[in-house]
């Protein structure tokens, strides 16, 4: 997967990981990567790598969009990377557990 915020030396030897290069350049709010693993991303300081949250997964049509509207709103409301990620971890566990697209992402008042 080529890398998704310019960093593409990581691919050619000089970093080991994508988040090598995010630190190397000072970039505070990179790209990160978010799955049933879990999140890895760089918070500014240090690469994190934070364990999903475990749930009886349902329907996954919203994940994606959930996972990044969080994270877009969490970044425009001032929200440290740090904190994004646990919302939008809180988020997703619960929209993972329902079916359907809109209706699938919780409000607010749910996370």
């Amino acid at each position: 997967m080529p890398p998704l915020h310019g960093c593409g030396d990581s691919e050619h030897g000089r970093h080991s990981t994508r988040f090598e290069c995010f630190a190397e350049e000072g970039d505070s709010v990179p790209s990160h990567y978010a799955g049933r693993e879990g999140n890895k991303y760089y918070n500014g300081t240090e690469n994190v790598c934070k364990e999903a949250r475990k749930v009886a997964a349902g329907g996954t049509t919203a994940a994606g969009d959930t996972i990044f509207g969080t994270m877009a709103t969490m970044m425009v409301m001032g929200k440290s990377m740090d904190e994004a990620v646990d919302i939008e971890q809180r988020a997703s566990a619960i929209g993972v557990t329902r079916f359907g697209e809109q209706e699938a992402i919780p409000g607010v008042g749910e996370i």
